[in-house]
């Protein structure tokens, strides 16, 4: 549950900008924002690369600074093709 004076919105990374800023194009209308990451993410490391969706808020006080607090996973089943635990990482290269 959200923070009942802060709005949320979702976007889509469309270019990196320097000194960590970004520019967004939000998901409901066509707009372009300028955002920042969050304090947290910095923290925690979390890169953020053009065509990332990611989640937006904005302090409806100061309309004008947005900022990115998450980022959505949307990479597509990855471990599919990942070795078992059991498998030699070169099985697949060994003739038999």
């Amino acid at each position: 549950m959200g923070k009942e004076w802060v709005l949320e919105r979702d976007g889509e990374v469309l270019e990196v900008l320097p000194a960590w800023f970004f520019k967004v194009k939000l998901k409901d209308v066509d707009t372009l924002v300028r955002c920042k990451k969050s304090w947290r993410m910095s923290q925690s490391n979390i890169s953020i690369i053009t065509w990332d969706r990611v989640k937006l808020e904005i302090n409806q006080y100061d309309m004008s600074q947005w900022r990115i607090v998450f980022r959505y996973n949307d990479y597509k089943v990855w471990h599919i093709n990942t070795p078992t635990i059991n498998s030699h990482p070169w099985t697949h290269y060994v003739k038999k």
